[in-house]
């Protein structure tokens, strides 16, 4: 692994701590709005953006697709290692009633698609979920990290497709 791919990963990675205590700060329930959470992914595109056209720039010729894929999926890799320790140690040590406010929140949003849907099945299942249900373990984390990937990569991949340049 290169610097560049550390480097940019670490940024993004610590970039999106940052933004995300920054709502945590503000409101617990607004760092696990989806809102914020999905829009922390932009933090991601521009460290892997600014990673491939490092490599670009320093290869002075061709950047194929693959050579520009491998600094955008690295930075991804990396940056979400660190989100992922970030997520273990702030909902098992820092603050472990996060998982009661998600669990909340996840049956607050059941009421209003139940009532939408007309399902009271629906919302009946989501109040049966126990905060025990929505722990964040090390397998859990480990999981969704390695799901995350495909997203990742796919991602990586229209940003390859963009820096990519040909010889």
């Amino acid at each position: 692994m290169n610097a560049n791919i550390l480097k940019h990963g670490l940024y993004a990675g610590a970039g999106t701590i940052a933004y995300l205590l920054l709502f945590y700060f503000i409101d617990p329930k607004m760092m696990l709005s989806p809102w914020v959470s999905w829009s922390s992914l932009i933090i991601y595109i521009v460290a892997m953006v600014k990673a491939a056209m490092v490599e670009r720039d320093a290869s002075g010729g061709a950047f194929p697709f693959r050579e520009a894929l491998r600094p955008a999926f690295g930075s991804y890799v990396i940056a979400s290692l660190v989100y992922v320790a970030f997520n273990y140690v702030l909902y098992n040590y820092v603050d472990t009633n996060l998982v009661e406010i998600q669990r909340e929140m996840m049956i607050e949003q059941s009421k209003v698609l139940a009532e939408k849907l007309g399902s009271e099945d629906m919302l009946e299942q989501m109040e049966n979920i126990s905060a025990d249900d929505l722990r964040v373990g090390f397998r859990n984390s480990a999981v969704g990290f390695l799901w995350s990937l495909i997203g990742g990569f796919f991602l990586s991949a229209i940003i390859a497709l963009f820096i990519k340049r040909e010889a």
